[in-house]
């Protein structure tokens, strides 16, 4: 039962899931979700076809409506929306376990 419970709450918090299909971190399960309506947004990552998840070393504050895509070079693309209702991104170069600065665009 506990397990139905944790598999909803991941559903609801679920933005964007992807399997890397190019560079070292091949196969690698890569997702993104948020916190509350602002609040946070992280991202996930796990190398055992989801067995587990180690959390990203960046989080993003006041985001929310997180989406990933994969680049043809591997890099993964993090789209985001602030509290100014701008957008913005940041890249992963090392399979979604740091992001760089998010860059807003209008």
């Amino acid at each position: 039962m506990l397990v139905l419970l944790l598999l909803l709450l991941l559903l609801l918090l679920l933005t964007s899931l992807l399997q890397l299909k190019h560079g070292a971190k091949n196969g690698r399960l890569v997702w993104c979700g948020h916190w509350g309506v602002y609040n946070s947004s992280q991202a996930w990552y796990s190398d055992d076809g989801g067995d587990s998840y180690t959390l990203s070393k960046t989080v993003f504050m006041t985001q929310d409506e997180c989406t990933l895509a994969e680049l043809d070079d591997g890099t993964v693309y993090w789209n985001m929306r602030n509290t100014k209702l701008e957008r913005g991104y940041a890249r992963s170069t090392d399979g979604g376990e740091t992001f760089g600065k998010v860059v807003h665009s209008i």
